[in-house]
């Protein structure tokens, strides 16, 4: 009897993982999406040649020749990490103001 019921068991269970397994799957898809759709976001506002200034409104940019505040070499490149050294910087002295202004996301990688 233990035996008959443990087969209706299994068998109900396969059959609702049949019936219904697939919205599982369909979730996985659209948050991996999701992520991926958000990394994108991110990359693109990484990418973005200026930044505005909360404070004075000035564009300040973010690529050119920078001095990194880790070891002090001067490069060219992105504002938010050294090429050299590999340092990262969560944000970037307005140029006109001197106000912070935060970098995307709240980091430079």
């Amino acid at each position: 009897m233990m035996r008959v019921l443990r087969g209706l068991l299994v068998l109900a269970l396969v059959s609702v993982w049949l019936t219904f397994g697939w919205v599982v799957g369909v979730l996985v898809l659209l948050g991996a999406l999701l992520a991926y759709a958000l990394r994108l976001r991110r990359t693109a506002e990484l990418l973005e040649p200026t930044r505005r200034c909360g404070h004075c409104g000035f564009d300040a940019p973010t690529y050119g020749m920078f001095r990194c505040r880790g070891c002090g070499a001067t490069t060219t490149g992105s504002v938010w990490f050294c090429a050299l050294c590999g340092a990262d910087y969560d944000y970037l002295p307005c140029p006109n103001c001197t106000v912070a202004i935060r970098a995307p996301r709240g980091g430079g990688r």
